[in-house]
């Protein structure tokens, strides 16, 4: 079962219940500052190089190795798919076995020659396969023609089998029988559960708790926020996810606007015709663009447009939160396209969840582990109140995803990150579904 972590109503929660202060991130495997095995961490990218630390037992400076190797690795993956447009296959970062780029090829002994003169190349393992990737852009192409709205066909190159995600599997599988390299999977069923409280002033950042809802009417359901986003005119947004909505509200049929979790001051609606709001083909559709209402407040000159949350402190009073706009090196700069994530890669979230169990708010480390039904599936725990919270890379400072949901239980401790799937809508086809429905084009605000 996969749980959408959204929490219902408006409660109080007093500062020493919150416990925010945020040290190292024991489910995540997420170190603190400093240093880690001896060797001097940048800031930037300390949760990720916890998360390694941790995770696989290595030195922080090996840690950082793998990190770099994740940086180089589009570049990488461009001239070995150029190079062999027939014969390359995919590849993944294999965490557990030495932290190198596997790459996998129809032909091993060609692309073993093409690595030899690259960069990295002793960090690069070539594995043969069976289909290239061109072959099955071709297997997929013709599974959706067959199956058209019934089913979601997409390459995974991690298994080297086109995968056909639906709800209707005994359908599908019959129309695609003896296609060729193809699994048909059933499309993950959501249940909707309750999101956190959460006090943050402006300006607007990734990793937030609002409260989605009216002023009054309702009482106020709280997720995250995500990235920030410009359309063609100009027009400012926040995101979140889909299913922090109501079936009214997400249909235009009942208008709302989410707000502030602090004081309830409104930052944006869903009523505008501009904003857009999709439920959910979760993982792979599961968002939300509100329009900003209030420019000047949430997007003030002086801070930048797409600083992320790091964490709140409840000494002194009022409540100040801290964010990553405090380091003016990192900020969210670009976007990972869905294309181009693999499996392995070190990503991190920032979630609004208060404390839950073994869970602190803040940011929190994993890796990708697959990427099912068009979506993100990654072993970063998450919790109730973490639903709409960003997906990113430390060391790239590139956008993944909004988290859309998790499996298994939000509210108790974490499992072990072998087992904790937790899944977000890659932003980039979140903006390619958005301007289809509205014929206007969205981008990640970088100044």
């Amino acid at each position: 079962m996969i749980t959408s972590t959204r929490r219902a109503g408006v409660r109080a929660v007093s500062s020493a219940g919150l416990a925010l202060a945020l040290p190292a991130f024991l489910a995540s495997g997420c170190a603190p500052a400093g240093r880690t095995g001896g060797a001097p961490v940048p800031a930037g990218i300390r949760e990720s190089v916890g998360y390694l630390t941790a995770a696989y037992h290595v030195s922080a400076a090996d840690a950082m190795r793998r990190l770099r190797l994740a940086a180089a690795g589009d570049g990488l993956i461009r001239r070995l798919s150029a190079a062999l447009p027939d014969e390359y296959a995919g590849a993944r970062i294999d965490q557990r076995d030495g932290g190198v780029l596997v790459v996998a090829a129809t032909r091993p002994d060609r692309a073993r020659r093409v690595v030899r003169g690259l960069e990295h190349h002793d960090e690069i393992k070539v594995v043969p396969a069976a289909y290239s990737l061109r072959d099955l852009a071709r297997v997929r192409d013709r599974a959706a023609a067959l199956t058209g709205r019934d089913a979601y066909a997409q390459v995974n190159e991690a298994s080297n089998r086109v995968e056909v995600w639906t709800a209707h599997r005994a359908r599908v599988t019959r129309a695609l029988t003896g296609l060729g390299p193809v699994v048909v999977r059933a499309e993950p069923e959501e249940t909707l559960t309750e999101c956190s409280v959460f006090e943050c002033d402006p300006p607007m950042r990734a990793g937030i708790s609002i409260g989605i809802g009216k002023k009054s009417g309702r009482r106020l359901d709280y997720c995250s926020s995500a990235f920030n986003l410009k359309d063609d005119d100009g027009g400012l947004y926040t995101t979140t996810a889909g299913h922090c909505f109501t079936e009214l509200e997400r249909k235009g049929k009942k208008p709302a606007t989410i707000v502030s979790a602090k004081d309830h001051a409104i930052i944006g609606d869903i009523k505008n015709d501009r904003s857009v709001y999709a439920n959910t083909r979760a993982p792979r559709l599961d968002y939300a663009f509100a329009r900003v209402t209030d420019p000047g407040t949430w997007f003030p000159s002086g801070h930048s447009k797409n600083a992320l949350y790091f964490k709140c402190s409840t000494e002194p009073q009022p409540k100040k939160c801290k964010t990553r706009n405090e380091d003016p090196t990192f900020k969210i700069t670009g976007i990972k396209p869905y294309s181009g994530m693999i499996k392995g890669d070190v990503v991190c979230m920032a979630g609004a969840s208060p404390r839950t169990g073994d869970v602190k708010p803040g940011t929190r480390c994993g890796e990708i582990t697959d990427k099912p039904a068009g979506g993100i599936q990654t072993n970063i725990c998450a919790k109730s109140g973490d639903s709409g919270s960003p997906l990113f890379d430390q060391s790239t400072h590139k956008a993944y995803g909004i988290e859309s949901a998790v499996e298994g239980d939000d509210t108790g401790p974490c499992v072990k990150a072998e087992d904790q799937k937790t899944y977000y809508t890659p932003l980039s086809e979140a903006l390619a579904a958005a301007h289809a429905a509205k014929g206007r084009t969205y981008e990640l605000i970088t100044d």
